[in-house]
């Protein structure tokens, strides 16, 4: 990426030379949930599953560094609901984590993820700031508006029932672009947050401030991301359905780059790929922790009267315990090169990659996979 001087300390760097934003490769490809408990496989068997620790997050995103991946973006989550083992609730706060991981590798891009309720937006801004000057201009921030109100109410945060939490989350970032935009010091008035001479220095080093990612896929949501995002995240049932949800994305949301969400389960062969993803979310499935997922993120649970087809509901339970819903990339290296191509052709930009077993994972994608993707013209590293 170009970087200027804009003054004796700062360096100035365009957002849009970022590596999730930049030319330099067709398909982006972004690291997620390496912070959290068992990465977003939902297995009783953890073996080789993130444990959380902090070794053995420096390992992963420095082997994912070098292998060219654009990103890294860890989980906001405090906690497994529903409690189930201790070792289920490890994990590692987004913004520190990232603060750390940022220092220790060279050119990906660090994301810190923001649950809005938690977070007084000038802190918020100050904390991004930070994070760009650690990382050199790597930063980008990765919004939620709201999702487990088991998490917050151990903040003792409720969250207002049938509100739309998209409006104070507008509120909440226009505050902090004044904060990262504005040189002389504002007062603001607004219906959630208010402060008096807010000035917040030193500014960002992107400009003209972080990349800003989100996953709205309410019409609100999409709404949201039109107007201030640079990454949304999309919900895909399956590759077919791709083109149709991307076009209507690209109807509201413009130049904003459209992302899904694959997990990857590659072996010498497809035998031994699909036996994996028998052994870790099927044989040892964590149908307690998926199922509860399954009812925060789609409102109902295999119990409630209006999803009565159980077939269907425990094919969602087996997706969610696979990769929070992502869609399988499961097989050969040519089979998972497919999978990423069919992903590009159907319109997306890019992707969250997640792995059971990140070391081995990282390693297939750059010694096997990537090279195939450097074929196909979707990666030049």
């Amino acid at each position: 990426m170009s970087a200027d001087l804009t003054g004796e300390l700062d360096l100035r760097v365009d957002a849009s030379e970022t590596p999730i934003l930049n030319d330099e490769n067709r398909f982006k490809l972004a690291l997620f949930c390496v912070n959290t408990a068992r990465g977003t496989t939902m297995s009783l068997d953890t073996t080789g599953l993130v444990k959380v620790s902090w070794d053995e997050s420096v390992r992963i995103c420095q082997r994912a560094d070098r292998a060219g991946i654009d990103a890294v973006i860890p989980l906001a989550r405090w906690r497994n609901v529903p409690r189930i083992r201790a070792e289920f609730d490890r994990v590692y706060e987004t913004f520190t984590w990232a603060a750390a991981i940022a220092a220790l590798t060279d050119r990906i891009q660090v994301f810190a993820t923001f649950h809005t309720p938690l977070y007084p937006p000038l802190m918020a801004a100050k904390m991004a700031t930070t994070l760009d000057h650690v990382s050199g201009g790597r930063c980008g921030i990765n919004i939620v508006a709201g999702f487990s109100a088991v998490d917050f109410r151990m903040f003792g945060i409720e969250l207002e029932a049938n509100a739309d939490p998209y409006d104070r989350t507008e509120e909440w970032l226009n505050l902090i672009k004044r904060a990262w935009t504005e040189d002389e010091p504002f007062d603001f008035d607004g219906h959630y947050y208010a402060g008096v001479e807010i000035i917040s220095e030193p500014k960002p080093l992107q400009r003209p401030w972080p990349v800003i990612m989100c996953a709205g896929n309410s019409p609100r949501g999409k709404a949201f991301s039109a107007k201030h995002a640079d990454v949304n995240f999309g919900a895909f049932p399956s590759f077919k359905a791709i083109p149709e949800i991307v076009a209507q994305s690209r109807e509201v949301a413009g130049d904003a780059k459209v992302f899904g969400h694959g997990y990857v389960f590659c072996g010498d062969t497809e035998a031994e790929a699909r036996r994996r993803v028998d052994h870790w979310v099927r044989d040892h499935v964590d149908d307690a922790t998926a199922g509860a997922f399954v009812e925060q993120v789609l409102g109902f649970s295999g119990r409630n009267e209006k999803f009565n087809d159980r077939l269907a509901y425990e094919q969602l339970v087996s997706r969610a315990a696979a990769g929070f819903f992502a869609l399988p990339l499961v097989g050969t290296p040519d089979q998972v090169a497919e999978g990423i191509q069919k992903m590009a052709d159907g319109g997306l930009d890019g992707m969250a990659v997640s792995f059971p077993d990140y070391h081995e994972g990282i390693h297939a994608y750059d010694e096997a996979i990537r090279p195939l993707l450097v074929e196909r013209g979707l990666r030049r590293r």
